[in-house]
Order: structure tokens, then sequence, then C-alpha cells
């Protein structure tokens, strides 16, 4: 089974995806509401996938998408979701 981890500063968007997603059949290792919290889920739990928001406090999705926990993981796979895009907000990129 495909594992998740799913960060997202908006509690019914939160709640929303996870439902979402054990519905299709994924399991749900954590549910973080900032990116320090899903960057320590990622390290504990390792998750197939990380769904992250671009735009959390703290650490967004861009800032934890790219540090070692996701790197040093072969297969996993880092998502940043955005609601509203921004002009420049998102790079391309490729490791």
């Amino acid at each position: 089974m495909t594992t998740l981890i799913i960060a997202d500063d908006h509690p019914l968007t939160l709640s929303g995806t996870v439902a979402f997603a054990q519905n299709l059949g994924y399991q749900v290792k954590a549910m973080c509401n900032n990116g320090v919290s899903a960057l320590n889920a990622i390290n504990l739990h390792r998750p197939d996938i990380a769904l992250l928001d671009i735009n959390m406090p703290g650490m967004d999705g861009l800032d934890v998408s790219p540090m070692d926990a996701i790197q040093r993981s072969a297969h996993a796979a880092a998502l940043i979701v955005c609601e509203r895009p921004q002009p420049g907000a998102l790079k391309l990129r490729i490791s």
C-alpha cells in the first residue's frame, strides 16, 4: 500500500485531502499543519509520497521538498499543492 504524509495549514483542506486519499486506498501516515511537522513526519515515517501545501507558516512545501529527508528516500516523491498560483512561486527542481 502506498503511504502518504499530507501537510496543509487549512484544517478543512487537510481533513478533506486525507479522507479523499484514504478513500482511494492510500495509507496516510501523518497529517501535518506546517512544514516543520511535515519534515519531522517524513523523517519518522519515510512515506512514498509527501503531499505538501505550497504556503504554510514557518516552513512551506517548497522549503521542505529539497530537504535531505526526501532526497535520501530512493522512491519518495514530493508533490506541491498550490491554491492560487503566484507568478514566480514555482520553480522546477530536478535532482
